[in-house]
């Protein structure tokens, strides 16, 4: 009777058991068939097309706009301020007056002076002639030419100084700002206006460093932000600076408003030789802990709801511009690879490629 009633509750146990079993199995084949009626995922991402270019090595370098006629002018003598001839800012041309010092003394001075050269002279001619008839001495004849002499040498003196205290434009130029006004006291050697040339060249100067300094005379750089700013290479210094391991360079280019000397530019310079690599967006490129890589679009399967599954690859890099990426190794010629939107992907994950205006452009005869 008691082993009956324990056969009774095992099997009580085991009929539960089974029911549950069976429920469960068909709870999951249920959730099977549910998940299996939802379509495989898939991404949009913009195609790209893996597209040969023609490539060489560029180098970026600093440069300084230089004007070929440039001076900062000052005075050599002290003085005051006779007049102003140019206003701040201003054109002058070749030979203008600029700057004149008030020169009554100096004037005053070279009236006397000649005067005396005037006396001087007369003494001489009437020594020169006495001396050829025996009348005067040869001592009387030399002293008055040392006085004709002297007094000459004074008023020519007298004049160099009236010069330099008269200040004339070099050439044509532009001039700098400034704050002169008649009846200032200048020191000697103050700096009265920087004169910039007006021409229709100028210099760039810049450095490349010597392992980089391949560039010869002849050669053409760019200057970065400034269109149709070609310059050529028509210097280089014959020796490599101590300091900085640099070789110094010189171009010329065409004047240009933006191009004011002192000015800063970013100077590019192509060395080497033209090599053909492959060029992606830089959106197309991806990195893991492996580094670089992207997501190469293969044809799916027939019957698969999306034209293309992704396959992760990885590359090797070059250099980077204006949102290009150099592909060194890795990728094919024409071969087709997500672009925007390539975060989202997966290994073999199904991809629906979107073709943009702007890459159909760029690279319609790839994908003819």
């Amino acid at each position: 009777m008691k082993v009956k009633s324990w056969s009774i509750v095992i099997g009580g146990c085991l009929s539960v058991v089974l029911a549950l079993s069976v429920f469960k199995y068909n709870q999951i084949q249920a959730a099977i068939a549910f998940g299996n009626s939802f379509p495989e995922p898939m991404e949009s991402v913009e195609l790209a097309i893996a597209k040969q270019v023609n490539w060489q090595k560029t180098v970026m370098a600093t440069g300084e706009v230089v004007a070929k006629s440039s001076v900062d002018l000052s005075n050599e003598l002290a003085g005051r301020i006779g007049k102003v001839g140019f206003e701040p800012g201003a054109q002058v041309s070749k030979g203008q007056l600029l700057l004149s010092f008030d020169i009554a003394e100096e004037l005053a001075q070279r009236d006397a002076a000649t005067a005396n050269a005037t006396i001087a002279r007369l003494l001489l001619e009437r020594n020169t002639a006495l001396s050829k008839t025996g009348v005067a001495s040869l001592e009387a004849l030399d002293n008055a030419t040392a006085q004709f002499n002297a007094a000459s040498a004074k008023v020519a003196a007298l004049d160099a100084t009236i010069a330099k205290k008269t200040l004339l434009a070099p050439f044509d130029a532009n001039t700098g700002l400034h704050e002169l006004k008649q009846g200032q006291y200048l020191a000697a050697g103050t700096i009265i206006t920087r004169l910039v040339g007006i021409e229709s060249k100028l210099w760039i100067d810049f450095n490349l460093p010597q392992q980089q300094a391949s560039l010869a005379v002849g050669d053409s750089v760019s200057m970065v932000g400034y269109p149709e700013s070609e310059a050529i290479v028509i210097a280089r210094d014959s020796w490599v600076d101590s300091q900085s391991r640099n070789v110094r360079y010189r171009a010329e280019a065409n004047a240009h408003r933006g191009l004011l000397p002192g000015a800063f530019v970013r100077v590019s310079a192509k060395l080497g030789e033209i090599s053909r690599l492959i060029e992606v967006p830089a959106s197309a490129i991806r990195y893991d802990a492996m580094g670089a890589n992207v997501y190469v679009l293969n044809p799916s399967e027939e019957g698969a709801d999306a034209p293309e599954r992704a396959s992760r690859r990885a590359v090797e890099l070059g250099s980077e511009n204006d949102q290009k990426v150099l592909v060194l190794s890795g990728l094919s010629i024409g071969e087709r690879v997500a672009a925007n939107g390539s975060f989202k992907l997966r290994e073999n994950i199904l991809v629906n490629a979107v073709v943009t205006s702007a890459v159909l452009k760029a690279t319609a005869p790839l994908m003819e």
